[in-house]
């Protein structure tokens, strides 16, 4: 019989890095701050936040005259916004974020004026912001280095003429 043999292939992208939240090390995120395909989920998620966070004003315009029923209707429509909160910021990260986040509340508490969710993007948006801008700066230089030789050899050339 033959044994059959797996090699293992390092190809050292797709890392995700552990980021503890307020410090806490039992709060962990892991995310792949030089994943590009934010850029095409963020597009497609920012919408959805916005009809959300209107969608949730509109549940303090009800003029219900009913006090139980408008506590029924606004509890369930609140528990709804959450849940499509949590789902939209997790897609959005490739991660349950909102798990680690927001367990102790909802995505609409109010945190120095932001709903909690608008501050997570905002904060972990910056981390992706910072790590693709190095990355795409890395990846200039050495565009620049490979191909310096023949763009100082072309300007040679035309100044020899």
């Amino acid at each position: 019989m033959s044994k059959t043999t797996i090699n293992n292939i390092d190809l050292n992208i797709g890392l995700k890095t552990e980021y503890t939240i307020n410090g806490n090390k039992d709060l962990v995120i892991k995310l792949n701050t030089s994943d590009m395909g934010i850029i095409a989920r963020l597009d497609e998620t920012i919408p959805k936040l916005n009809e959300l966070e209107s969608q949730y004003a509109e549940l303090f315009e009800d003029n219900n005259d009913n006090a139980e029923e408008a506590l029924g209707v606004f509890t369930t429509k609140f528990k709804e916004l959450d849940k499509e909160a949590r789902d939209i910021v997790n897609y959005l990260f490739d991660y349950d974020i909102c798990s680690v986040c927001a367990s102790g509340g909802t995505m609409f508490d109010l945190q120095d004026g932001e709903y909690r969710f608008a501050v997570i993007l905002e904060t972990l948006l910056n981390l992706y912001t910072d790590t693709i801008q190095s990355e795409l700066n890395k990846r200039l230089a050495k565009m620049k280095k490979r191909t310096e030789k023949y763009v100082n050899k072309d300007h040679k050339r035309k100044g020899s003429k």
